[in-house]
């Protein structure tokens, strides 16, 4: 029978130390690895591919081409056996034929991983992070030449990780206030946000304040930063094609987006939002600056 492990390495604190300098988790996701990703299911013939970091308890996919899903639980990740080895891609040709993973619930269920390659995104510390992986659901070989551009993409993927943290530390030496007003911020009882949308539709929140666990307690400023989606399912359903119709026309028109609707509580009860922002050009695609206020004082029931 199937029992779920976790892998932890000798240096598993130091490990999650750098996961946690990374700031990658719960973030929006960087097209850079995004388009390694592409570039590895391209090279390697896989219709899936992931670069994956591994948390305490969760791998998290910062970047995925086709799965929809934001990750697995850590126990039943195949990049978790990569930890110990940070210096060779791990691959299985035929998980029904490997003790390791032929009872996984990868295997057994959804996706129904049949092939696996994984290469480490080794540390200059010599940690693991998590990997950059492709996937097949039928058995197959993986030729040298396949191995040496999956572990070149990984040290790519890892030295744009480098190079965003570097970024991000001189951002806070030079601006030490940016870490104050996000405290500033988490102490408002409304909620502040930062909305963008592209031309495409695609929407995701760059900000958002804690505040938004007084309104939805089901959620967190991480959950929605990864997916700004989740919003949209605590909106009264009868409510939500005027939201989405006033955001589209707030895009179009480059006017103030002002919205109130109802939020489903997860017991069934009914609180009132105000939604205001406004929004600027940001290239093509548009950003919303803006707060949402809880108004149920002002209703009349």
């Amino acid at each position: 029978m199937y029992l779920p492990m976790k892998i932890i390495p000798e240096n598993e604190a130091d490990r999650l130390r750098e996961v946690e300098e990374m700031d990658l988790i719960g973030k929006p996701r960087e097209m850079e690895l995004f388009e390694l990703a592409e570039i590895a299911s391209a090279i390697c013939d896989t219709p899936i591919s992931l670069v994956t970091i591994i948390d305490e308890d969760q791998q998290w996919f910062a970047a995925r081409k086709g799965l929809e899903h934001e990750g697995t639980s850590r126990e039943d990740s195949f990049c978790q056996h990569t930890l110990n080895h940070p210096d060779e891609v791990l691959v299985v040709p035929d998980t029904w034929q490997d003790d390791r993973f032929r009872e996984n619930i990868q295997v057994t269920e959804a996706p129904h991983i049949r092939f696996y390659a994984g290469a480490p995104l080794k540390t200059d510390r010599g940690n693991v992070l998590g990997t950059l992986c492709v996937i097949a659901r039928k058995p197959r070989a993986f030729a040298g030449n396949h191995r040496v551009a999956l572990k070149g993409l990984a040290n790519k993927a890892m030295q744009f990780l480098k190079t965003r943290r570097s970024v991000r530390e001189e951002a806070s030496i030079r601006y030490p206030e940016t870490k104050v007003l996000r405290k500033l911020f988490d102490q408002v009882p409304n909620v502040l946000y930062t909305f963008e949308m592209n031309e495409a539709g695609e929407m995701y929140l760059s900000f958002c304040s804690k505040g938004i666990e007084e309104f939805h307690p089901d959620l967190t400023p991480e959950l929605l930063m990864a997916d700004a989606q989740t919003i949209f399912s605590k909106i009264h359903a009868d409510d939500l094609p005027r939201v989405l119709e006033s955001i589209a026309f707030s895009f179009e028109n480059q006017t103030e987006w002002r919205e109130e609707y109802r939020r489903v509580q997860p017991d069934d009860s009914v609180r009132h939002v105000l939604a205001v922002s406004r929004p600027e050009p940001k290239g093509e695609d548009m950003i919303w600056y803006g707060s949402l206020q809880l108004i149920d004082e002002y209703k009349v029931t």
